[in-house]
């Protein structure tokens, strides 16, 4: 078994909610997440269903040079500390919170991908001694993300290149459904019989009347990602994870969405991707193509 055999696996399902129709809202817009020149301002959004699968190919051979021997020790302890039916079991049995899904996505997709990423830059050991790239919280400012990814030559010169919102799995649906709420970006693409464009895009209307914002507008990251100056960014309700990328040049004024990430379509596998490309060690470019806009 290697470390890629490691990384596609399935989550374990996700707890209930407490009470039906609990935890359906999310948090409203304020003034200092639309508070940001024109320029910066998110204007596009693009479906890329292929933005994280191009990804897979580049990380696919370097995990499997990472070989978990079950005999070793520091293999067997990196494998139990990845797997998500083992880092699972003392978490929450039933969602009462946003915060128990924040729990439950960084111990069973955000750490587990990180503990990998680890594993490929430094090799399997004991050693805690590592203490870049790391997961931290966000200190208090204009936009707070739930979660940043940190890097950086050293601890006290932090780089974030990826920032993460988490959201309960009623947030992350439309209600009656099992939709995802962006389902009205993403159905036209699983639509066979349309015939669209890649890089076909749709139309944002950056809020006015904040207390009037829909679901979707209020649960993208894009002020995060801006705020930050960083390029990508992790949507998760567990159950569901969508990843983001903002585009550059002409294109600076879009964010790229891929398609819903199921909890049994290997999250961690896609989260180490992600945080691989971040980080800069993905020997990939992410390429998006440009939103074609005419409207």
């Amino acid at each position: 078994k290697t470390l890629d055999d490691l990384l596609r696996v399935s989550l374990p399902p996700l707890p209930s909610v407490y009470k039906e129709k609990a935890l359906q809202s999310t948090k409203n817009v304020t003034a200092k997440n639309v508070d940001l020149p024109v320029v910066k301002q998110l204007a596009k959004v693009v479906h890329l269903p292929r933005l994280v699968e191009q990804l897979r190919d580049t990380a696919t051979p370097v995990l499997r040079k990472t070989p978990i021997d079950w005999n070793n020790e520091k293999h067997a302890e990196l494998a139990y500390a990845i797997h998500p039916h083992v880092t699972a079991r003392p978490l929450a049995q039933v969602i009462r919170s946003e915060k128990d899904v924040e729990i439950l996505a960084h111990s069973l997709i955000l750490h587990p991908a990180l503990l990998a990423i680890r594993a490929t830059m430094y090799g399997i050991q004991h050693s805690s001694d590592i203490k870049i790239p790391y997961i931290s919280s966000a200190a208090a400012g204009a936009v707070i993300p739930d979660a940043l990814l940190v890097s950086g030559p050293s601890l006290d010169k932090p780089v974030y290149p990826l920032t993460m919102e988490v959201k309960t799995p009623p947030a992350m649906m439309v209600k009656k459904t099992e939709d995802s709420v962006f389902r009205q970006v993403t159905e036209r693409w699983c639509d066979e019989r349309l015939d669209i464009p890649e890089g076909t895009a749709m139309r944002f209307n950056w809020p006015t009347d904040l207390a009037n914002c829909n679901k979707q507008t209020r649960i993208l990251v894009w002020s995060e990602m801006v705020d930050y100056n960083c390029d990508m960014g992790v949507l998760t309700s567990v159950d569901r994870t969508i990843f983001l990328a903002r585009g550059h040049g002409e294109d600076d004024d879009t964010l790229y969405l891929s398609s819903v990430v199921r909890w049994r379509d290997f999250p961690i596998r896609d989260m180490y991707c992600w945080l691989a490309h971040a980080l800069g060690i993905s020997k990939t470019d992410l390429k998006l193509p440009p939103a074609n806009s005419t409207w």
